[in-house]
């Protein structure tokens, strides 16, 4: 019986897999009954993908209903928890008034395309160097590559770094070919503008000086349009952003930050360095 179903659902077309799970969550598709599809049904190649938003009037999309970037390190687990987070706190914030509805969603959507990117950059760019072990993907730092790439996922793993780290060390690197390489950082940056591809590097290099942005203790420092959380007990929302001075740490180049030399990040050299450096 099991094996006829399998059968049938493998000669369903893409809509049809689609109705037939949907059928499978009777509220969910209550809830969509006089909603109309738009676009075609898309399935992704790998195990990546994203929503074009995540917000609408009085709702939130978050964690594995809006995005997804990979099994292998969790991060599926960090989106959904910082996704949730934003979703109460923008709730809230509309409800009690701290700004309209449409700004608190849009804060929301903005907030999950921010942390899907930095998570994404992350990803893709530790993967690349635990399949080229010996040259330098990841730079701001001279560490063995395998262990330098999973260190970015240290402050969002913590408690399963020994059983993620085991899953690393049994990959065959040697064996995996160009298809099965997932996106890599240069194929995100060929469509950088120089000013955004130094902005990586600068907010690469901050994790030497500040908390990794990662972590969900962080989470309250972030400022979008103006506005950032308030992560108080019986009063979660947004607030108005405090303006905060300029860490002059953060124009230092990664090797002088990395205590070898001398130097400021390129693209400062207006900056006066007896000024800069103390």
């Amino acid at each position: 019986m099991a094996a006829k179903k399998k059968r049938d659902l493998d000669r369903l077309s893409t809509m049809e897999f689609y109705k037939h799970c949907l059928g499978l969550a009777p509220r969910t598709k209550k809830l969509l009954e006089k909603a109309e599809l738009v676009t075609e049904i898309r399935s992704a190649s790998d195990w990546s993908y994203t929503a074009s938003t995540y917000h609408l009037p009085t709702a939130r999309i978050c964690g594995d209903a809006g995005c997804f970037i990979d099994p292998l390190f969790s991060s599926g687990v960090h989106l959904a928890i910082t996704g949730g987070l934003s979703a109460a706190a923008t709730i809230a914030a509309s409800i009690r008034g701290d700004c309209s509805e449409e700004t608190a969603g849009s804060w929301h959507s903005k907030k999950t395309v921010e942390t899907y990117t930095r998570f994404f950059l992350a990803v893709s760019s530790a993967t690349k160097q635990i399949r080229n072990q010996h040259e330098p993907i990841i730079q701001d730092m001279d560490e063995a590559g395998f262990h330098r790439a999973f260190d970015l996922f240290r402050p969002i793993i913590q408690e399963k770094k020994d059983a993620l780290f085991e899953k690393l060390k049994q990959l065959d690197v040697e064996s995996m070919g160009d298809s099965t390489t997932p996106t890599t950082l240069e194929d995100v940056q060929i469509h950088l503008t120089a000013d955004v591809k130094q902005i990586l590097e600068i907010l690469g290099s901050r994790r030497m000086i500040c908390k990794d942005p990662l972590e969900i203790d962080s989470f309250a420092l972030d400022t979008i349009d103006g506005l950032a959380p308030r992560l108080e007990h019986g009063s979660l929302g947004l607030r108005k952003a405090e303006q905060s001075k300029i860490d002059k740490r953060h124009f230092l180049s990664p090797s002088f930050l990395d205590g070898k030399y001398l130097g400021i990040r390129d693209g400062s050299v207006h900056i006066d360095q007896t000024k800069v450096i103390s």
